[in-house]
């Protein structure tokens, strides 16, 4: 699949996905340990299922293209299931020798819904009354709205290395510059509370992506020596709807540009190689913890 280099506005999110470039969430699968084999396996040769579709991530989907996109975008996409909607038939229902009139009612009624809305992802009300109030805790900060009044959603940015592409799929891109020459990505994260975001920027390795999307950014247009700026605009989807923006910190970012980097080298390795390795062929030693050992050698 040959797609086009640079930064590329417009690319639907089925055509990017598909790409062979190396993301941000693959490369997460490569950096698993010993495990180059997985990313082998799920995103050279297929044979292994990628992450599967969940009510979090569809309601993430909608979530973004509300607050980035606008809500006429939205609405091509996305149509909101009614209240007053039956319950849709079951796989025996609908195979049922004779079904109920409840049942021929419900069938009719969900046939004409898809045929007047083809193409369209199903949210519910309640998800769409979410979303909106999502939306309207960004938009009531002037600070944080003002993020937004440049740039476009949902911006691509690839470039190619050596041995693959490099690829991101940027939440929000505002390629004016400011004094360094540095542009300005923002991405959008939905949390149940803003006092988890920290812990949540370790453990789901947030700091790795700002690092990642900084380079793919920083290589696509040859930045003068500066990355990008990055910030995170964090929304809760509970009472009481805070919104705050974070900026990540240079350490972190450190630390993140020095683990993607190595990996990447380690992957160019792999696609120079042919090589994929998994565990090794060996036998290991398997112990109990340390401390569950201490506290037998108590008992005795």
């Amino acid at each position: 699949m040959t797609l086009p280099l640079g930064i590329i506005h417009g690319e639907p999110a089925d055509v990017y996905h598909a790409a062979p470039g190396v993301t941000n969430h693959r490369l997460l699968d490569f950096a698993r340990p010993n495990v180059p084999l997985l990313y082998y396996r799920k995103h050279v040769t297929k044979e292994a299922p990628d992450a599967l579709s969940s009510d979090a991530k569809e309601f993430g989907e909608y979530l973004h293209a509300l607050a980035l996109e606008g809500e006429a975008v939205a609405d091509s996409k996305y149509v909101v299931v009614p209240d007053v909607a039956p319950k849709r038939p079951t796989k025996a229902q609908l195979n049922a020798k004779k079904p109920s009139p409840e049942t021929l009612d419900a069938i009719a009624w969900w046939k004409n819904f898809h045929e007047v809305n083809a193409g369209k992802l199903e949210i519910s009300g309640a998800d769409r009354d979410l979303a909106w109030r999502m939306v309207g805790a960004i938009r009531a900060k002037p600070k944080t709205r003002a993020l937004f009044d440049h740039g476009k959603p949902e911006v691509v940015a690839r470039h190619q290395m050596a041995s693959f592409t490099i690829q991101s799929r940027l939440d929000w891109f505002n390629e004016d510059q400011d004094e360094w020459k540095r542009p300005l990505i923002v991405d959008l994260k939905s949390i149940d509370s803003l006092a988890n975001f920290e812990r949540q920027f370790f453990s789901y390795k947030y700091y790795r992506q700002a690092a990642f999307y900084q380079l793919v950014v920083f290589e696509t247009l040859n930045l003068p020596g500066a990355y990008p700026r990055f910030k995170f605009v964090a929304v809760e989807k509970e009472e009481p709807f805070q919104c705050l923006v974070y900026t990540p910190g240079e350490i972190s970012l450190d630390i993140g540009r020095n683990e993607v980097l190595a990996d990447l080298k380690r992957l160019k390795e792999c696609y120079d190689s042919g090589v994929w390795p998994g565990t090794p062929d060996e036998e290991m030693p398997v112990e109990v913890p340390e401390r569950k050992q201490m506290k037998g050698q108590d008992r005795s």
